[in-house]
């Protein structure tokens, strides 16, 4: 399909959409990354429908402005109303988790597919019973009574539209004064098909509140909102047999919550289980925000402006209730850095090349992050690399793409710090390091004493950036390194590329997270197994850490005008002038290699705020 406007991917969906003069719509489903093709939508009628609907459905008279004013629904609200739509009218069965994060609009989505695929369903598919049967649930009567409220007005519409759309039955329900005798009650509302003067059965949908007994129904469209406060034993003996007989598909919206039964945290762990047809779109609020912007740059300024708010007052984007309002996290860490579950829900171990230009880019560094071990047979002395950067909502990703670990032997062969300090140096050389974050607390600064003399006798400009480490300072690294895990910024290779990824892997889930009278630690879990607590250590994540911390690091100091400081008598200020005069003093010495890793550095001091 030829596509004469800007169009963008909703990375999540897989949903193709282009800018229109009608506003924001999708064109195409199932995206290929790999060969940028994707399925045209323009000849599935019911797609073009629904997109014909949305836009007359949406239109309100701006009483101001005097004109007839279009209310786009965002591309994430569009990706949910699409598969909802395509599962019931493919009869595909699916059980469809479309889960967004506070403040993002989840409601709307329902106010829009519910009444039209109930209106518009006999069009496209047949079935034996005598009514189209949608439902609508949630957990208690007030919230399952404001959304028939909301819901209502967008039927009256649906119906209008397709009786402008479809001129051969008239359909009818009690929101035309005409109809008063149709059901329209707190339970049930009744839409029927007027041919010929004859009233005849339609469809209908049912609002009903989970906890209470509900009559044996049947149901090709079963929709429960704020399932995460629902019973999952609940809904599986008493409302999902409705769908049995008409496969018939099901939506759970909501958000995750701390009860394990609950029923989306129930569906949200089965998805990989065989025959479960359960389809996970997760979309938390950065997620929201990109997509937003897309349509509306003031909405989603809106949106992102009232998330920040609401996470600065309820605790930080590290709280727990943060975590599952808005990075949409489904199981706590009970006092652990992470979980399996955890790791495995935000895809964390998924890079499968070791090379950094598959993020190069202008305003992309190459970082480091070296956790020192004092001794051969102590702890592990790691040297981690990747890039950084900083994207245009101001958070930083980073992608770990190397891993050495110089003792994971630990043998009784000494290291010498001649040695360890001469092969951090062909790593910073060999791979063009643009900076390096190193442990020089204590008995560490002498190291990094010796390893800023080396580069400086071996010419090598990567900045070294010393870290001293204090409970304080490890808060900072390991709250900043979290909050990016949790929100999908940090990636590393999968966990069987090698020894060093499987260790940091494992380190990762036995990594403690615990609050003290000084704050909150971060530290290798010790158990009472003395065998097993020496075996925890959390050096790789210490080191990984770092690397992910160093470019923030770095730009802040530049925004203060700090000076670095190693315990020798070299400072470097941090301003980007002092970099240059280096830079510009040392490239008359320089090899060929390193002049164009020089020019490409005073390319990234430009950018630096």
């Amino acid at each position: 399909m030829e596509v004469n406007y800007e169009i963008f991917i909703d990375p999540i969906s897989k949903i193709v959409f282009a800018k229109t003069p009608k506003g924001t719509v999708p064109v195409g489903i199932n995206f290929n990354e790999e060969t940028g093709e994707f399925e045209s939508i323009e000849n599935i009628e019911y797609f073009q429908t629904f997109i014909e609907y949305v836009i007359r459905s949406r239109q309100y008279y701006d009483v101001v402005r005097k004109k007839y004013t279009y209310r786009e629904l965002f591309p994430y609200q569009w990706s949910v109303c699409l598969n909802v739509i395509d599962s019931v009218l493919s009869k595909k069965g699916k059980r469809i988790l479309p889960i967004q994060a506070r403040q993002t609009g989840k409601s709307e989505a329902i106010k829009v597919y519910l009444p039209f695929i109930t209106v518009f369903a006999r069009q496209y598919i047949e079935f034996i019973h005598e009514r189209f049967t949608s439902i609508l649930g949630s957990y208690k009567n007030e919230t399952i009574e404001k959304l028939r409220k909301e819901v209502l007005p967008y039927f009256k519409t649906a119906i209008q539209v397709y009786n402008e759309m479809y001129t051969d039955i008239e359909l009818v329900s009690a929101l035309d004064n005409n109809h008063s005798k149709l059901t329209n009650n707190s339970n049930r509302f009744e839409i029927s098909a007027k041919v010929d003067n004859t009233y005849l059965p339609y469809s209908e949908c049912f609002f009903i509140t989970l906890g209470a007994s509900q009559d044996s129904l049947t149901s090709h469209l079963t929709i429960i909102d704020e399932s995460g406060k629902c019973n999952n034993d609940l809904f599986d003996n008493s409302i999902s047999p409705f769908s049995n007989s008409t496969k018939g598909t099901q939506v759970f919206i909501g958000l995750p919550s701390k009860d394990r039964n609950s029923l989306l945290q129930k569906k949200y762990e089965a998805r990989d289980e065989e025959n479960s047809k359960i389809e996970v779109y997760l979309y938390n609020w950065t997620m929201c925000y990109s997509l937003a912007k897309k349509t509306n740059k003031e909405h989603a300024e809106t949106m992102k402006e009232a998330s920040l708010s609401e996470i600065a007052v309820t605790g930080g984007h590290n709280s727990i209730t943060n975590r599952m309002n808005y990075y949409l996290e489904f199981v706590r860490t009970d006092g652990m850095f992470l979980t399996k579950e955890v790791i495995k829900q935000h895809d964390m171990f998924k890079l499968s090349s070791n090379s950094f230009y598959e993020e190069e880019g202008f305003d992309n560094y190459r970082v480091a992050g070296i956790d020192i071990s004092a001794t051969s047979t102590g702890d592990y002395f790691v040297i981690s690399r990747g890039t950084a950067w900083q994207d245009h909502l101001g958070m930083y990703h980073s992608r770990v793409r190397r891993i050495t670990t110089l003792n994971k032997e630990k043998t009784t062969e000494i290291l010498t710090p001649s040695y360890k300090v001469n092969k951090i140096c062909d790593i910073l050389e060999e791979e063009m390091i643009d900076m390096v974050m190193i442990d020089s607390t204590a008995q560490q600064l002498h190291f990094v004493q010796l390893l800023r003399q080396t580069m400086q006798e071996r010419n090598i400009l990567t900045l070294l950036v010393p870290m001293n480490y204090s409970n304080k300072s490890k808060q900072t690294l390991f709250s900043i390194w979290e909050d990016s895990l949790y929100n999908g910024l940090t990636k590393f290779p999968n966990v069987k590329t090698c020894w060093e990824t499987e260790r940091l892997y494992e380190e990762m889930q036995t990594l403690e997270k615990k609050e003290t009278s000084s704050g909150i630690t971060y530290e290798a879990f010790k158990s009472k197994n003395e065998i097993q607590s020496r075996s925890n250590t959390d050096d790789h994540c210490n080191s990984v850490a770092m690397l992910h911390y160093v470019l923030q690091y770095t730009e802040l100091a530049i925004q203060n005008g700090e000076w670095f400081k190693d315990g020798s008598n070299y400072e470097w200020r941090a301003e980007k002038f002092k970099v240059r005069e280096k830079l510009n003093r040392n490239l008359s010495n320089t090899s060929k290699k390193s002049e164009d890793r020089l020019e490409k550095m005073k390319i990234y001091l430009d950018i630096i705020p």
